[in-house]
């Protein structure tokens, strides 16, 4: 009675928004199993409400006008009957009353989860507790929770309180390198998402502005080997053709990606400018921020840049409030680039500064400060000041910040240490 009482609220509120958007009003249609969604989504207005009953619904559908289509949580699982992804989106909602899709399972066996198909441009898609989850086989880069096409848009896209787990990687936005502009995904929002437990990647973008992450997890991605498992890890942000911005990850737990892999990292942020095709059609990316968070056990993990690339940026990087340690190689090869809690490959610097690193020390750096036992960084990493305290996330509101020149003078628990010299190349 409390499960129908509360969807039928919820109905309410979605009808209300409609009348806001000048629909007179909106019809729930109820899909139980062995009956047609794509039938339903066809008769319904827009606007409309289809409400999957629990069960199994073993069909491929595609979202060709403004509805919501709602579940009652896990027990309505959604799977593929064709070899083609569960759902394609291919219409876009409005403010306040975007295409919805809430409370449900799918499991996309090999194919996609949710696409947006090429040629399109869809606009205002909300997820609201929506499981994606794969089987356990690997299908080389085919099972993908959430896939936007090379030639497919996505604006305002919200991701609230979902998962992306066990696929061969949680998400691929994909985009041409070879020349300017084309497709986009712009002003995203994804809050209290797990992207987990996905064998080569946990997400894999080649188009991503003006995005925010927060209180995410992103664990144990990059666990099995493919053609292209050197770069297994947590998020592989390696954006092509175009000028990007804003992206903002607050709070994230980023633990166990990459292990064992030669260039496995827990984040992974490119902008890619090098080599004879992105040379000629370069990327950009400004203003990146790593606000708070845990960063820990993967192989590396945070990394800017690809290696041995020299890329201009990103650039405007500032991570701050951050615990970032024990990211360390398990890689059995010695041939793979540099190793740390943060690794800058780029032009610009990185403002690494009050953060804690996982020893009072700070990061070692072996010229800047080679006494240190805390987590590595690389060149261009600016790390001074840092916090001594693995809770410490602000500066005391009282008394004076004790400069310290590192192996000169002891140090203590609660003081934040900083050297008067440069603390970048």
């Amino acid at each position: 009675m409390k499960k129908i009482r509360v969807f039928l609220i919820f109905i309410l509120l979605i009808c209300s928004s409609s009348i806001f958007t000048k629909e007179i009003s909106c019809t729930t249609i109820t899909v139980t199993p062995g009956q047609s969604i794509q039938n339903a989504i066809n008769s319904a207005s827009p606007g409309d409400v289809i409400f999957l009953s629990s069960g199994i619904f073993t069909e491929n559908f595609t979202i060709n006008k403004r509805v919501s289509i709602v579940g009652s949580g896990d027990s309505t699982i959604l799977r593929r009957s064709t070899n083609n992804p569960v759902i394609r989106v291919t219409s876009s909602g409005v403010s306040g009353a975007p295409i919805l899709l809430k409370s449900l399972r799918i499991e996309p066996e090999g194919r996609y989860g949710i696409e947006i198909p090429n040629g399109q441009s869809v606009s205002y898609l909300s997820l609201e507790n929506v499981k994606v989850v794969g089987g356990n086989l690997s299908y080389t880069e085919n099972e993908i929770g959430f896939k936007v096409a090379t030639d497919a848009s996505l604006f305002y896209l919200s991701i609230m309180n979902c998962s992306f787990e066990y696929c061969d990687m949680g998400w691929y936005f994909a985009k041409h390198g070879d020349w300017l502009g084309g497709s986009i995904v712009q002003y995203v929002t994804v809050e209290n998402t797990s992207i987990s437990n996905n064998d080569y990647k946990g997400i894999y973008v080649e188009k991503l502005s003006d995005a925010t992450f927060k209180n995410c997890k992103v664990y144990n991605n990059g666990i099995k080997d493919n053609w292209n498992q050197s770069w297994n890890g947590g998020f592989d942000i390696n954006l092509k053709g175009m000028a990007y911005q804003n992206l903002v990850f607050e709070n994230l737990d980023v633990t166990g990606n990459g292990l064992g892999y030669k260039e496995g990292a827990g984040i992974m942020i490119k902008a890619r400018d090098d080599g004879p095709t992105y040379g000629a059609y370069p990327a950009s990316l400004s203003n990146v921020q790593i606000i708070g968070g845990i960063f820990r056990n993967n192989e590396r993990g945070i990394r800017f840049g690809e290696p041995n690339q020299n890329n201009l940026g990103p650039t405007g990087v500032l991570i701050k409030d951050s615990k970032i340690f024990d990211n360390m190689k398990k890689y059995n090869g010695n041939d793979g680039s540099i190793y740390g809690g943060v690794v800058n490959h780029t032009r610009a610097i990185v403002d690494a500064r009050y953060n804690w690193w996982g020893h009072i020390s700070g990061p070692y750096h072996p010229s800047l400060n080679p006494w240190a036992s805390g987590n590595a960084v690389s060149d261009r990493v600016e790390f001074r000041p840092w916090y001594v305290k693995l809770n410490e996330t602000t500066l005391p509101v009282e008394g004076i910040i004790k400069i310290i020149n590192v192996g000169r003078a002891k140090r203590s628990v609660g003081e934040i240490i900083q050297e008067t010299n440069s603390s970048k190349l």
